[in-house]
């Protein structure tokens, strides 16, 4: 066991380098190779600045361009032979002559011939003229005119006539050639071939619309030249396919096309009808799934479960309600009216007294305002009104208690409204022990 030079921490260390080792790991090991470069780097800083001191000390040169004494930098001693930056640039500066004006100006020793801007411009433009001489010189040889026949030095390798003027009139005279004039002269259609009279020099075709079923017609030869012949998938012969049909023609006619599928429809049907043998011959009878019913059938594939679609239904409703039993711990709720238990925990009213509600509702009956009477607790009609649905979301207590303000949690609030002039007609349930506001018109 060893401590690491740099953490501290205790480690093993490895076979190979055992006896050099001193540090844990990679990173340990990279931060002991900087401290020791750090501690390499100050010793020589401190010894060269030693040797620096004594020499500078005793040292002292004459500057090159004002020839003044000065005491040389630390470090560049042995090199330096300026006192200051602007004796080193003035020492630089030298005399010249201008290329383009002859004016004499002080230059650095970088490559400058001129004296301003405008002469630099006029330099560069004498250059440019030069260079282009010599090019010409060099690549382009005398040629003979093609329109007059004459001997020349063209100034660009691809010029072909001597002048402008010789170049117009020998344009114009090919252009005699290509076209000559066919005014007034009887020429054949290419197309319907019918003799025509020509209305211009470039005319070729009788109409317009000669011109395009002949362009058409060549278009089409053309592509149909580029088509490759298909052999028919049917028959194995060899068929022209029609323009834009090559990716999609498979038959070379309808009739192949038409046997072709009837032989597929007649492949499946036998294919449809050897798997029925195979399921049917494979078919056992499995009894229904649902716990009450003990019928046996055979099932038309292997989702079939189930003797009908009743059972199925009742098997779904039965294990709807054993999960949303398992999901609530809450027992079933008691029937609001009778008291008995309700089948889910949706529902407030047992089947029997939710269907005598609605045959009331059916023939017209309707609850009378909270305002105009008193509800009994032990009837339908106090749980039907609004009074019973804010008790179940707020949790109200529903409970009636003494007529008299005095009695109740609120007293100060009803005492401050009977003392603004507020009246109070008639209560549903008397005052109830849970907050409510008061208006001229009844309880809200």
């Amino acid at each position: 066991m060893r401590l690491c030079e740099i953490c501290g921490y205790a480690f093993i260390p490895t076979e190979i380098i055992e006896g050099t080792q001193k540090t844990c790991g990679q990173i340990c090991r990279d931060e002991a190779g900087r401290r020791r470069s750090r501690i390499r780097s100050k010793k020589l800083r401190d010894k060269n600045r030693g040797k620096a001191i004594e020499t500078v000390v005793e040292l002292t040169q004459t500057c090159l361009q004002c020839h003044k004494e000065y005491h040389p930098s630390k470090y560049m001693y042995h090199r330096q032979k300026f006192c200051t930056p602007e004796c080193y640039a003035e020492s630089r500066r030298v005399q010249a002559d201008c290329k383009i004006c002859g004016e004499t100006f002080t230059k650095t020793p970088k490559r400058v011939n001129t004296c301003s801007e405008a002469c630099r411009l006029k330099n560069k433009i004498e250059l440019a003229k030069k260079d282009y001489e010599k090019k010409r010189k060099k690549n382009v040889l005398p040629k003979n005119c093609r329109g007059c026949k004459k001997v020349f030095t063209p100034s660009l390798k691809f010029k072909e006539y001597c002048s402008q003027k010789c170049k117009k009139h020998s344009y114009k005279e090919m252009r005699k050639l290509r076209h000559p004039k066919k005014l007034g002269v009887v020429l054949t259609c290419p197309q319907c071939l019918d003799p025509f009279t020509c209305t211009h020099n470039t005319q070729k075709y009788c109409s317009e619309a000669c011109q395009v079923n002949f362009h058409k017609e060549r278009e089409r030869e053309r592509r149909a030249a580029r088509i490759q012949p298909i052999i028919c998938k049917n028959c194995f012969k060899e068929f022209q396919p029609a323009e834009g049909r090559v990716r999609f023609m498979v038959y070379c006619g309808i009739q192949c096309r038409d046997e072709a599928k009837s032989y597929q429809y007649a492949a499946q049907k036998r294919q449809k009808a050897e798997r029925r043998a195979l399921i049917e011959a494979q078919k056992v009878p499995v009894q229904c799934r649902l716990e009450e019913c003990e019928n046996e059938f055979i099932p038309k594939n292997r989702e079939h479960k189930f003797c009908c679609k009743e059972h199925l239904k009742a098997h779904y409703r039965a294990t709807a309600e054993t999960k949303l039993i398992k999901r609530t711990s809450k027992p079933l709720p008691d029937c609001l009216e009778c008291g008995e238990k309700v089948k889910t925990h949706f529902k407030r009213y047992c089947e029997s007294c939710f269907a005598a509600r609605r045959k009331k509702q059916k023939n017209g009956y309707v609850p009378e305002t909270e305002i105009e009477s008193v509800f009994d607790i032990d009837s339908g009609d106090f749980y039907r009104s609004p009074w019973a649905v804010i008790g179940d979301r707020c949790k109200l207590d529903r409970t009636p208690s003494e007529l008299d303000p005095a009695d109740s949690e609120f007293a100060d609030e009803i005492s401050a409204f009977l003392k603004k002039g507020g009246e109070i007609k008639k209560l549903p349930v008397g005052f109830c022990t849970s907050p409510i506001f008061i208006s001229g018109a009844g309880v809200h």
